[in-house]
């Protein structure tokens, strides 16, 4: 099973971030949401996603509580493990374990590699996990962790009724220093986006990156379509072509040159943004012409070929 350490985000800050998904995340369209809900976070340093092949364990493995003998985590878990041994400056920055759901899997089998051979990692979160809420089970592995191992769970989680006493919906009852528990009210499948505030309740002196272009899901001020954009970036609409900057200081669209609205010399009832002199396609129903429009500051006239 191939594994793979991607960086989404690197501003020169001291740590290293590493988000490790669970089941919910398939697909490339998964990722995506993924990363962009981590962007939110303003996670400071170097971010990395591990991409892993989450696959459906049986009730019966995790009732078992040998994380060892599920598979495909335990190989992803070792596979990570070697991948941050050989990151760049790995044993002289923070690293950072963040994991979800099955991802807690993989991170328990990354922390027993890294405790046999005496490596560590600075801090470790969990939430919404399916291991047992077995205290030995994150003892045996605490002294590859520097500072703490932080279990964030919900009593509420349904999805995680079938597995018993598990650590996303029950505390880890350990006296060991290292390990400490946060009860908050959340469905499973939304602590991704609730991580910038799970974070901030967790480590509330956290410094923020300041070199982020937050992901943002908007609406075009011109065509009215929900899009995605990256904030102070330039984006064309996909859907009207019209070209701006969405700033997320005021929460608008900057243009260079404003669009103006126009219909089509076709079928007049379509609707073409202008920005400049081009050809536009018209959106009107069953016409599909191209509009030759010659704009000279705010002066806008159709070109009518000869």
């Amino acid at each position: 099973m191939s594994t793979q350490l991607r960086l989404i985000h690197d501003d020169g800050g001291p740590d290293i971030w590493v988000i490790v998904h669970g089941l919910a995340v398939l697909g490339d369209y998964d990722c995506d949401t993924l990363e962009r809900q981590v962007h939110e976070a303003e996670l400071r340093g170097s971010v990395y996603v591990l991409q892993w092949s989450a696959s459906i364990v049986s009730r019966n493995a995790l009732l078992a509580g040998d994380v060892r003998k599920i598979g495909a985590a335990d190989e992803a878990g070792m596979s990570l493990a070697r991948k941050l041994s050989r990151l760049r400056d790995a044993q002289s920055r923070p690293i950072t374990l963040i994991g979800h759901s099955q991802g807690t899997l993989v991170i328990h089998s990354a922390l027993g590699w890294l405790a046999e051979r005496s490596r560590r990692v600075t801090r470790v979160l969990l939430m919404g996990g399916v291991v047992r809420a077995d205290p030995e089970l994150w003892e045996d592995v605490a002294p590859a962790v520097r500072q703490e191992i932080v279990n964030v769970h919900s009593s509420g989680d349904k999805w995680l009724l079938p597995l018993g006493r598990s650590i996303g919906r029950y505390p880890i009852n350990s006296d060991y220093r290292k390990i400490r528990n946060l009860e908050i009210t959340c469905g499973h499948f939304q602590y991704w986006p609730y991580l910038s505030k799970v974070l901030k309740w967790i480590w509330p002196r956290r410094r923020r990156s300041r070199k982020y272009h937050p992901t943002v899901e908007t609406v075009c001020p011109c065509c009215k379509e929900e899009i995605i954009t990256t904030a102070n970036e330039s984006l064309e609409c996909p859907w009207c072509t019209v070209e701006g900057t969405y700033r997320i200081s005021d929460d608008s669209f900057h243009y260079d040159i404003a669009p103006k609205k126009m219909r089509c010399r076709f079928c007049d009832s379509g609707t073409i943004w202008v920005q400049g002199s081009a050809l536009y396609g018209c959106d009107g129903p069953g016409c599909r012409a191209w509009n030759d429009v010659k704009r000279i500051g705010s002066r806008v006239q159709f070109r009518i070929p000869r």
